[in-house]
């Protein structure tokens, strides 16, 4: 015979199970990461000169950039750096934000939408950190060369105390203008020793490089050669290296003064960099959130259809994502959670 302790104690019980159960149901059902785990976060490095810490206004851009920034599971970080005198400028980590730097404060660049890509995609936290210094050529980035590559190593450690461990995924190149008016037979070279050392120091292997234009006009025009052999070699390396990627021609995006880009050239170009990154195919924006994504798989879609697109089109995706689309069932762990609750639901009515 069952007493009165006992019964109480079995309700007791019964209600955790019941409730441990809904939570791992719900993880398993509205988790956006895959995982209810957390402290996973993914980082991603922007190097380069002006182009890589951006000259567009933020008051330019429209809805899909600051107006409505893409910020669940996702941190920015900036800091400017003069070559010269050292002197720095520093947004500090967060939400996305204009910045402040040599030119002025309220400026923007590729990370307004390669950030919310990466975030969408990724399924751990991430980190993006810009570091950047105008006027620079990629030289001016060489380990052995002072003022730049430890400072930049230093930046991403401060980032390392305030959020822990990061795995630092790929590195966006965006440099080059300065390099093409002279010693341009040289960037592949310099560009790999860069590599290496970030490699050595913080794990990350994968180059994606932001081709340069080669049809500047004014007095920029006289270094298109040089950007046509840059843009030449990047190619090559690509082809010859799984882990270095190269954007498509971006002789198409409007420039402010013949060199830097307009506000909606840096949206354009920061979801090239993405899709060269995650081999994704460009396709419509469906939802309409200013944005070409996964997303818009969905849209009129249930998740399953959604997730059987992304598996039948054969594209790299996040390894969420992945592993939805590899099933065309819900998932067993959903369909053995709905049984215990139910089979728990059922003993603890026994109990009574």
């Amino acid at each position: 015979m069952t007493t009165a302790n006992e019964a109480t104690a079995a309700g007791t019980i019964g209600a955790k199970m019941t409730a441990t159960l809904v939570l791992i149901l719900l993880c398993n059902i509205f988790t956006l990461r895959g995982t209810c785990a957390a402290g996973t976060i993914d980082g991603y490095l922007i190097l380069g000169q002006s182009n890589a810490c951006g000259r567009s206004h933020n008051t330019e851009f429209g809805d899909h950039s600051l107006a409505m920034p893409y910020d669940d599971g996702i941190f920015y970080a900036f800091r400017e750096r003069s070559y010269t005198t050292g002197e720095e400028w520093d947004t500090s980590l967060g939400a996305l934000r204009a910045h402040s730097g040599s030119s002025g404060g309220g400026r923007v660049g590729a990370e307004i939408t390669l950030g919310r890509r990466l975030a969408e995609w990724s399924d751990a936290d991430v980190l993006l950190l810009t570091f950047c210094s105008s006027g620079t050529r990629v030289s001016n980035f060489l380990p052995n060369v002072q003022n730049l590559y430890q400072p930049m190593i230093e930046f991403t450690a401060e980032m390392e105390i305030e959020l822990g461990p990061v795995n630092w995924q790929a590195i966006f190149v965006i440099t080059g203008e300065s390099d093409r008016m002279q010693e341009n037979s040289l960037f592949q070279g310099r560009v790999a020793t860069i590599r290496q050392a970030l490699a050595d120091d913080l794990g990350a292997t994968t180059l994606v490089f932001a081709r340069l234009k080669s049809n500047l006009a004014g007095n920029f025009s006289d270094g298109n050669e040089g950007a046509a052999a840059i843009n030449a070699a990047i190619q090559q390396w690509a082809a010859e290296e799984l882990s270095v990627e190269v954007t498509v021609s971006n002789d198409d995006l409007d420039t402010r003064d013949d060199v830097h880009y307009t506000s909606d050239a840096y949206a354009v170009l920061g979801n090239r960099l993405f899709t060269s990154f995650a081999g994704l195919p460009i396709s419509s924006d469906l939802d309409g959130d200013g944005l070409v994504s996964l997303r818009d798989l969905a849209v009129g879609k249930d998740r399953l259809v959604a997730a059987n697109i992304v598996r039948n089109l054969g594209v790299r995706v996040g390894p969420n994502l992945a592993a939805s689309a590899a099933v065309p069932e819900p998932s067993t762990l959903t369909l053995a959670a709905l049984g215990l609750i139910g089979c728990a639901v059922r003993w603890r009515r026994g109990r009574r």
